[in-house]
């Protein structure tokens, strides 16, 4: 199954954390300092200089962002690889959040058990999202599951959401072209600076999006997601809604 871009984030965004930047406030509780969320105030003037540590994190994991023969690979993000355990991950990240000799300053601001982690790192948000198949559907494969044993299977990585102040797009972008060639796809339209542009990579994705302010295109979240995963979530949402239909089958035949 090869996932169209458009398709996956026409399904995900309705069961996953893929809301466009606007809903970010709600979603993750968090007002941010400045522009983070907002745009620039009155006398202010955001995305003049690219600051390095936006990109920090990327750049200093060559081993898990790196280019391979042809297409550019994406294998996770930074020192996380896709489908990576809830735990496992946490487990990463409160180390170096506890870390006295770290050079990095790491903070968890918010957690839900097999759902996401929200981490400060260097003042930047970075949401990893987790996901794990729904019981009905993982009933279709292991009839005698239970929600007890099922409730004991981890969430796997899937999905990060990098959110940064209001930068111009054009700065953001020529940095993920440095890294990762350029997008394959683009949903902006130049007019109303708005929509998305995409790289279809090696084991992942990439969804740069667009706001306008003052007739300027400006950046504040990119998406990074699991190719493999987002195929596999894409299968078992269309398995979730005949799932008990499909289970009842299963019972007759199984009688």
């Amino acid at each position: 199954m090869r996932v169209s871009p458009s398709l996956c984030f026409s399904i995900l965004s309705s069961l996953l954390f893929l809301a466009p930047p606007a809903a970010l406030r709600a979603q993750t509780g968090y007002e941010g300092d400045g522009g983070l969320f907002g745009q620039p105030a009155a006398g202010e003037s955001y995305g003049t200089e690219m600051e390095p540590d936006y990109f920090q994190v990327a750049q200093n994991e060559p081993d898990q962002m790196r280019f391979g023969q042809g297409t550019p690979a994406l294998n996770g993000f930074a020192e996380i690889p896709w489908e990576t355990s809830f735990s496992e991950a946490r487990t990463r990240f409160r180390a170096l959040a506890t870390s006295a000799s770290g050079s990095e300053t790491v903070e968890i601001v918010n957690q839900v058990e097999n759902d996401h982690i929200l981490v400060r790192r260097n003042g930047i948000l970075y949401r990893y999202s987790f996901y794990r198949t729904p019981y009905p559907v993982a009933r279709l494969q292991r009839h005698d599951l239970t929600e007890e044993e099922h409730d004991q299977e981890e969430a796997l990585l899937f999905h990060v959401k990098v959110i940064l102040p209001f930068i111009r797009s054009d700065l953001i972008k020529e940095k993920l072209v440095e890294k990762f060639g350029r997008n394959t796809s683009s949903t902006v339209d130049p007019n109303k600076h708005d929509g998305a542009d995409v790289w279809e990579l090696n084991g992942g994705l990439i969804f740069q999006w667009y706001e306008p302010y003052n007739q300027t295109a400006y950046t504040r979240t990119i998406d990074y997601m699991s190719r493999s995963m987002a195929e596999r979530i894409l299968a078992e949402y269309a398995d979730y809604f005949d799932a008990a239909e499909k289970l009842l089958l299963q019972d007759v035949i199984l009688q």
